[in-house]
């Protein structure tokens, strides 16, 4: 029988491949890890839901055949209802348009926790004056603004470790 090898300049070939795979290497663990920054960007898509919602379905109503959802600024038709409602629903678009980028800004975040601080403390000075779920909307602010803020500074700090 000839041997095959390089001392006589034919290739070497690869070993049939075996039937049975080798039980002594150890299986690998992988550890679970939290991924702050796709649940900062679940963060940001809720909130602009919210805030678009909120935004725009006054102004809808006013042209279509809508119910009305609830009313936590009790805004009428003049001029400033309709920006306060419109900036609103802007706001909710840009925070729904920045949960698609894979690491959103720390403006963008900036943004999204001064809307909340902004609405919670607006809606804390009149609370006397606005009726039905103020409350839950005064939680609701709540986390928003701590989700935000712990969510992207743990990402932030996550990211310095591993470099």
């Amino acid at each position: 029988m000839r041997e095959i090898g390089p001392e006589r300049g034919e290739p070497n070939r690869p070993p049939p491949f075996p039937t049975q795979v080798a039980t002594s290497i150890p299986p690998v663990k992988a550890k679970a890890t939290l991924n702050y920054w796709r649940l900062l960007r679940l963060v940001f898509a809720l909130q602009g839901l919210y805030y678009s919602v909120a935004g725009l379905w006054p102004l809808l109503a006013r042209v279509l055949p809508l119910p009305p959802l609830f009313s936590a600024t009790n805004l009428g038709v003049d001029f400033s209802g309709t920006l306060g409602q419109a900036l609103t629903a802007l706001v909710g678009l840009v925070l729904l348009l920045s949960a698609a980028r894979p690491r959103p800004d720390g403006l963008l975040v900036g943004l999204g926790a001064g809307a909340a601080l902004a609405f919670f403390l607006t809606e804390l000075r009149f609370r006397g004056a606005l009726r039905g779920l103020i409350y839950a909307d005064l939680a609701l602010e709540v986390i928003f603004f701590l989700a935000l803020s712990v969510l992207y500074l743990a990402a932030v700090i996550g990211d310095r470790r591993r470099r």
